[in-house]
């Protein structure tokens, strides 16, 4: 991991891979030094991948950190729903019968 709030951070850069670490997918992508940052057109392939976001820091050190997303390219399966008939509630009343006396 890394510290979002350090002061003297360069810039971030984010990668996709299939391990955490690697840029297999998506080479390393400069973004700067936004927190967010929207990854679109990609293909990726059905199971594992590892989104992966560097910190580059002006002294030299960086610090990465990645997380697993599994992609599930098949299709849903039609169902149908159906709506469950309950009982109506019976009215309820609660009351403090210490406070009556």
């Amino acid at each position: 991991g890394f510290d979002v709030f350090a002061p003297a951070l360069v810039e971030y850069s984010v990668a996709v891979g299939l391990r955490p670490g690697l840029a297999d997918l998506l080479p390393w992508a400069a973004v700067g030094n936004r927190t967010e940052y929207v990854l679109s057109g990609l293909s990726l392939p059905a199971g594992p991948v590892w989104v992966s976001v560097r910190a580059q820091y002006p002294s030299g050190r960086a610090g990465t950190s990645s997380h697993r997303l599994v992609i599930d390219s098949t299709a849903p399966v039609p169902g149908t729903i159906q709506r469950l008939a309950l009982p109506p509630l019976a009215p309820q009343c609660v009351a403090n019968v210490s406070a009556l006396e």
